[in-house]
């Protein structure tokens, strides 16, 4: 027997009659066809429950008023009947296409342009330059010319080497790379400087790229001290001066210096205590225009604020003109705290060590270091004598000649 869950469009029915098997009869005599017969156990015994297709229900009732019995729908079944449900609910199918035409507009326009690889240059003006060429957020994805962004950033940014910029989903993302190496040395500065000494020591190394060096190894400088000059001159063969060109001194300097520093720690310490209770925040924005702007009340004036935003995005580049931006605020109260002897004195050897790592990532050799601590009633002294090797050298712009008056006619006379 075919069971009643595999019908199109079957009804689930309980059938009352004083003889349900005449019912049955009766009915099965109009062509009606039962399902699922026996196999659910009846309430009463003038009742049963049977599956029956959609279209013989109309016999069925005709059948219940000749055995005067009835019977009622329990259950539809069906993919008919699925469908016959979802088809009556309109407002469920309208905003169903409202809502995939509206995504699919979303998808026509760009809401996101991401930069990346600014080392020197700021984002801020690799943006102005994109949005020079017309593309800002918003901008339908067929205005976007990617090559126009790539060309307008190269000729806006000589230490620009390299520019990318390609549009995936809804977002534009243009990757470029710095001459770094350029805009640390200042090639493209168009002044004219001296190299001076930022500190005094003893010169360990020298090389020339440009500019008149004015040291060698073994001299002894002091801090301001001219070490390559800018200004080049020539001379004749009665070394006299023939003319002086200006030009932008750089080099390489390795100086060997000796240093004596001296810190001083406070013994009373004032530290931040949390509470346990942390209030939130949230900020959504549409179209850059704040739909709920939700900020909490908090009575105590001392709080730290941390806040983090985001663009909602579907998948990997699907991004929506929708902002969410939530904050956490988290009140505090400033305790003091009176330190030992041992606690200071682990607190000097970490600012002591990263004093160090600094000066090492700063590019300086430590040659000899030795550090002497004494306590008192209000604190710590820490008294440092350091010898080490770095580069050392600043620039300083060469200032020029007064351009002299030339005298007028009451002062010839």
């Amino acid at each position: 027997m075919k069971k009643g869950y595999w019908l199109p469009d079957g009804c689930r029915i309980r059938l009352e009659a004083k003889d349900p098997l005449r019912f049955l009869s009766v009915a099965s005599s109009m062509g009606v066809h039962f399902y699922d017969v026996g196999l659910r156990a009846a309430e009463a015994d003038d009742a049963c429950i049977v599956s029956v297709r959609r279209k013989d229900l109309r016999k069925l009732q005709e059948a219940a008023v000749k055995t005067a019995g009835r019977f009622t729908v329990e259950k539809e079944s069906g993919i008919l009947s699925f469908l016959r449900y979802f088809i009556s609910r309109k407002a469920f199918f309208i905003s169903l296409a409202a809502a995939g035409a509206a995504l699919y507009l979303l998808t026509l326009f760009l809401w996101r342009i991401d930069i990346s690889g600014c080392v020197n240059r700021k984002e801020a003006e690799i943006l102005e330059t994109i949005v020079s060429c017309h593309v800002d957020y918003g901008t339908l994805k067929s205005r976007c010319d990617c090559e126009k962004i790539e060309e307008a950033i190269r000729n806006q940014y000589d230490d620009i080497l390299w520019v990318s910029a390609s549009v995936k989903g809804t977002g534009l993302f243009v990757q470029i790379k710095e001459n770094t190496y350029l805009n640390d040395k200042l090639a493209l500065h168009e002044g004219t400087s001296d190299l001076v000494a930022d500190r005094a020591g003893k010169v360990v190394g020298i090389v020339t790229r440009t500019g008149v060096p004015l040291v060698k190894e073994g001299d002894e400088v002091a801090e301001g001290d001219v070490l390559i000059s800018g200004a080049e001159e020539y001379f004749t063969d009665d070394k006299e001066v023939l003319r002086t060109n200006l030009t932008y001194a750089d080099g390489d300097i390795l100086l060997e210096s000796a240093e004596n520093i001296e810190w001083h720690y406070e013994r009373t310490m004032r530290v931040r205590k949390y509470g346990k209770r942390k209030r939130h925040g949230l900020k959504l924005s549409l179209f850059d225009h704040a739909i709920i702007d939700y900020q909490p009340k908090i009575r105590n004036s001392d709080f730290d604020v941390r806040s983090k935003a985001k663009v909602l995005v579907l998948g990997d580049a699907f991004y929506l003109p929708v902002d969410v931006e939530s904050s956490l605020y988290q009140p505090y109260e400033t305790v003091e705290y009176r330190l030992s002897d041992e606690a200071l004195k682990t607190y000097a050897a970490i600012r002591y060590r990263m004093f160090c790592i600094k000066q090492e990532q700063q590019g300086m050799d430590i040659m000899e270091k030795n550090a002497k601590i004494r306590f008192d009633e209000n604190g710590c002294t820490v008294s440092l004598s350091m010898v080490y090797r770095g580069p050392c050298g600043v620039s300083r712009p060469i200032a020029a000649d007064p351009v002299p008056e030339e005298p007028t006619e009451g002062e010839n006379g």
